[in-house]
């Protein structure tokens, strides 16, 4: 049997691979070829795209510098020409112009004799021994008023005495110079007669009067002023106020309020980091505030140092870096831009036309301007179509990306024109998929048929598979039935012909001897009987042709007939079945023979898997509109994983144990088919090893 239900199943499977999945194999062939066609095409329309917009963004980079080209030359029209005997130059409208533009470094002029000029509000600091011959104050003025003051301090060590003299001559001259020069002298005395207070108001007062005077070519006054109140501050244990003090100092400082040599800012910053590493110790949250503005303005200081030093070094070598050949935007009104190295530093000029005397350029900053490509210009494009990007220098460096694990499925290589930056954008696209290209209407036709007939073969298998186990698995079901049922027919028969045969030859010779062959005879009749009406119901009720006679009856009668009937036909055998019932029950409205064979039936089920036990229990309730019907037996259980399917047509639990116990496999579905019929439930509790209880209610009140 098990043989030929394994050929039915594999010539079942065989028409339906040869009829159904190798067609749409075919099928499926012809629409992956159309997906691959397609990927080709949309990777041949990346390509095109990533090409057309890389060159779309070298573009928008370019205009944004000749944009910016436009609005300096603008400026230079309203602007003066340098005087030709200054390096560095003041132009306040370049100054404010250079705060607006941070991409612009620095901005130049070349003199018709050649001589090249820095705008002086774009640096930090300047070549040491810029500012010797400025500012000096008159040497026979300091001679003359500094002799005596100098001999109280520093010969007499008479402090006051000093202190009074150079009040006293600030009050008589109205010389600035002669004024600040005493005022630090008035501050430093203050200082050493521990007047810390004074002193840290003197300063302030020097700060704010006299912060751009210098003293024969040294520090500025105000930056000299600044340093020391940082310091007393600290002397005095102020170190918040120190913090502040030290702040100010390098804010101005970032804003090129000070003019400075190098020598002189290195010994600012010195000063000030001084200040930073003896405050290290306060930690409330006014000095850890400080703490992160200072943080910020050094990191601006940093900066500011680089654009500097770059100036300079163009500066130095200006005469070489102009005669590198240039290069003319047609986007520019720039005569041309030149891009070289100046002592191994990446270096973008603009210079423009020759007006008058001399011709403007502007030295570029590359960092600013990459910071432009990258998060303004590039962000635009990818609005419009995504792609992820690298910048790489002069072909080998990378300077910026957009992530570190880029796709290398598509890559378009875009080379900046010699008019700007030695870069190259290299634009990435990862390759369009299966899935990608399913989402493109235009074009996914193929992808459609295809996923189509695989959702048609993967559940047309699933279910053909799970027919087939279901009609093989019925199919089984109902050949243990036959074998069982063949069985079941079998042992009475045999049990009553043999009787009969001795019966008829008079074998038997006694009275109360043929009286239990005929009892017996008639135990296995009924027990003939009785299953083939379960056959005969069960059949009526797969059919749908069962018919019922409803009418009203007192169940308690046909409970106690057929726990009657079935506790004579098991007595020999020492069961019990007990009966707990009320006195009085209202009648149902019920087919009384197909109550009868429900109870029969659970009798029976309980009394076959009773294993050592020799009793069972019927207890019926009265309980609102229902009347509960429950039968007990104290025996092997049922498994948790069958209990939901023992109402199934022919289904017998997996335990060894129940399966040696010999039944139809239908007795149960007749139970479950009955009582729904009468709208009734039938439910299960069960414990492996305890028993099983099989409870039936039935409603008082049927509909029609």
């Amino acid at each position: 049997m098990h043989k030929k239900i394994r050929i039915g199943k594999n010539k079942i499977l065989f028409y339906y691979f040869l009829v159904v999945v190798l067609p749409s194999i075919i099928l499926g062939a012809l629409a992956f070829r159309g997906v691959i066609n397609d990927q080709a095409i949309n990777e041949r329309e990346i390509r095109q795209q990533l090409t057309e917009t890389g060159a779309k963004i070298i573009k928008e980079a370019d205009l944004f510098l000749a944009e910016t080209e436009k609005q300096l030359l603008r400026k230079t029209g309203v602007s003066g020409i340098p005087p030709a005997e200054r390096i560095f130059f003041e132009d306040s409208i370049f100054a404010n112009f250079l705060k607006k533009k941070p991409v612009i470094e620095g901005i130049f002029y070349i003199q018709s004799a050649g001589t090249v000029q820095i705008l002086k509000s774009g640096l930090l600091y300047f070549p040491d021994g810029t500012f010797k011959q400025r500012y000096l104050v008159n040497e026979s003025d300091l001679n003359n008023n500094y002799f005596q003051g100098w001999e109280y301090e520093f010969k007499d060590k008479n402090y006051p005495k000093a202190l009074n003299f150079y009040r006293s001559q600030i009050k008589k001259t109205k010389n600035d110079a002669l004024i600040a020069s005493h005022s630090i002298s008035v501050a430093r005395i203050q200082k050493k007669l521990l007047n810390f207070t004074d002193a840290i108001d003197t300063y302030k007062l020097i700060e704010e009067k006299h912060g751009q005077e210098r003293l024969t070519g040294g520090i500025l006054l105000g930056v000299i002023a600044l340093m020391e109140i940082g310091s007393l501050h600290l002397i005095k244990g102020d170190t918040l106020n120190a913090l502040k003090s030290t702040n100010y100092l390098l804010s101005l400082t970032a804003k090129s309020h000070w003019a400075l040599e190098f020598s002189q800012y290195n010994q600012l910053v010195a000063a000030c980091d001084e200040i930073i590493k003896r405050s290290e110790s306060c930690k409330n949250e006014l000095c850890l505030e400080q703490g992160k503005q200072i943080i910020s303005v050094l990191g601006e200081l940093t900066n500011f140092v680089d654009k500097t030093n770059n100036q300079l070094v163009f500066l130095d070598n200006a005469a070489i870096v102009l005669k590198e050949p240039g290069f003319r935007s047609p986007e520019a009104e720039s005569e041309y831009r030149i891009y070289t190295d100046v002592e191994r530093k990446a270096t973008l000029l603009s210079l423009f036309p020759h007006t008058g005397n001399g011709q403007w350029g502007i030295i570029y900053n590359l960092s600013q301007f990459l910071n432009q490509l990258k998060d303004t210009i590039i962000p635009n494009e990818k609005q419009n179509f995504d792609f992820q990007w690298q910048i790489i220098k002069e072909g080998r460096e990378l300077i910026a990306q957009s992530l570190v694990d880029l796709p290398e499925d598509i890559k378009i290589t875009s080379v900046f024109p010699p008019f700007m930056p030695s870069w190259s954008l290299v634009l990435y696209k990862e390759s369009s998929g299966m899935i990608t290209t399913f989402l493109r209407a235009s074009q996914g036709i193929f992808i459609y048929i295809f996923l189509f007939i695989v959702i048609v073969l993967a559940l047309g298998l699933f279910f053909t598979l799970q027919i087939i186990n279901k009609e093989l698995m019925l199919s089984k079901m109902k050949s243990d039935f036959i074998s069982t049922v063949s069985h079941e027919f079998k042992s009475p028969l045999t049990s009553i012909r043999q009787m009969s045969e001795m019966l008829f030859s008079e074998r038997i010779k006694t009275e109360s001897r043929k009286k239990e062959y005929y009892a017996v005879m008639l135990e296995q009749s009924e027990r003939l009987s009785h299953l083939i009406d379960n056959i005969l119901d069960f059949s009526k009720i797969e059919e749908g042709k069962k018919a019922f006679r409803f009418e009203k009856i007192d169940v308690s009668e046909q409970i106690d007939h057929v726990k009657s009937v079935f506790q004579n036909s098991i007595s020999n055998e020492g069961f019990n079945v007990s009966l707990s019932m009320p006195e009085m029950l209202p009648e149902l409205v019920i087919d009384k023979e197909a109550i009868q064979q429900v109870i029969y039936n659970l009798l029976d089920n309980a009394y076959k898997y009773s294993g050592s036990s020799k009793n069972i229990e019927i207890v019926v309730e009265h309980t609102g509109d229902w009347v509960k019907i429950s039968v007990k037996d104290f025996g092997v259980g049922i498994q948790r994983e069958d209990q939901l399917k023992i109402f199934d047509r022919f289904f017998r639990g997996g335990n060894e144990l129940t399966r040696s116990v010999k039944g139809s496999g239908i007795g149960l579905t007749i139970v479950k088919k009955i009582i729904e019929a009468h709208r009734g439930t039938v439910s299960l509790e069960s414990t492996l090893g305890k028993g099983s209880t099989f409870i039936i209610k039935l409603p008082l009140k049927q509909e029609d």
